[in-house]
């Protein structure tokens, strides 16, 4: 019978100290995110809406690459007076 309650009691001095260390621990993390936190302090950002240009409309995306067609055609063909005449007033109004 002694053996058993010498075992008993080294389990219960061993949970103790498990608990003590659990405790220790705990504290010592507190510390150390204390100081972290001082040291690097969390910089407060904002994230923006990615669709922040929505005064772009469809109207204004078809107008934009009918105008570098036109761009181009001008840029690579002789064209008549009338055609040129056209692509310029188109390019301003646009």
């Amino acid at each position: 019978m002694l053996k058993n309650s010498s075992i008993y009691s080294k389990e219960k001095i061993g949970q103790r100290y498990l608990h003590l260390m659990k405790r220790m621990f705990l504290i010592f993390m507190d510390i150390i995110s204390y100081y972290f936190n001082i040291a690097f302090p969390l910089k407060v950002t904002y994230i923006k809406d990615p669709t922040v240009k929505k005064w772009i409309t469809k109207g204004i995306m078809i107008s934009r690459n009918k105008l570098r067609a036109l761009h181009n055609i001008k840029r690579s063909i002789n064209l008549f007076m009338e055609s040129l005449k056209y692509i310029q007033n188109y390019q301003l109004i646009f």
